[in-house]
């Protein structure tokens, strides 16, 4: 795989280091399983995470003791990277973040295309011109030739006229007078609420069950 970027380690006593990275995390802290061991007190365990992502590089500090800074100003989030930027990890300890270009990519070389040849068409020779006697005898024989008239019947009447669609005709309702339709209704309550409920009593002979008080008002005992 080609390099990703560099980190150039100086531990604040003139000691220093240089890391090639080509994968896309690098864990930095006291860890041994770390990527960069850094083997002092100062520095946490997980102390700082470099990524690569789709748009771009990352630094995040773990939550470390003694914290990451970039120039002078704590990360306390993920924070993107450029190429230079330095990291100061603790109090001594910086980091110096270098991008590795990719190598340009090779341009292949252009290959030309055969340009084939056209060949002209050979002319095409004029149509021999037919002799003399033989055009002499065309107007002749059309001459001779009775003309032909056509004559078309003229077009049936019943195919220019379009046929019309008879209509049938519905049948129109002829509206109710409204003072028929109210004395209809009005017939119709007087029949379902006097007439018919007085023929029940009668058949059942309940007018004193129902009416004693006021057939005694009028003939005092005539409803036991």
């Amino acid at each position: 795989m080609d390099l990703l970027f560099k980190l150039h380690l100086d531990d604040g006593a003139g000691n220093s280091r240089v890391f090639d990275f080509d994968q896309k995390k690098v864990v930095i802290g006291r860890d041994p399983a770390a990527d960069v061991v850094i083997d002092d007190i100062q520095i946490s365990r997980r102390h700082l995470v470099l990524t690569r992502e789709k748009n771009g590089f990352f630094a995040e500090d773990k939550k470390s003791t003694n914290g990451s800074f970039l120039y002078g100003k704590p990360l306390k989030k993920k924070t993107p990277l450029n190429s230079g930027n330095v990291l100061t990890l603790g109090k001594d300890h910086t980091l110096t973040f270098e991008v590795i270009e990719p190598p340009p990519a090779q341009e292949e070389p252009e290959v030309e295309e055969p340009v084939e040849e056209v060949q002209e068409a050979a002319p095409i020779k004029e149509a021999e011109a037919e002799p003399e006697s033989e055009q002499a005898d065309k107007p002749a024989q059309e001459e001779q030739k009775p003309a032909e008239t056509v004559t078309q019947a003229p077009p049936a009447v019943e195919e220019i006229l379009p046929k019309k669609k008879q209509k049938k005709s519905k049948p129109v309702r002829k509206e109710r007078p409204k003072w028929v339709v109210i004395l209809l209704a009005a017939l119709v309550f007087i029949v379902v609420f006097c007439v018919i409920p007085l023929v029940v009593i009668e058949v059942t002979n309940q007018w004193c069950d129902l009416f004693a008080g006021f057939f005694n008002s009028m003939s005092p005992g005539v409803c036991p």
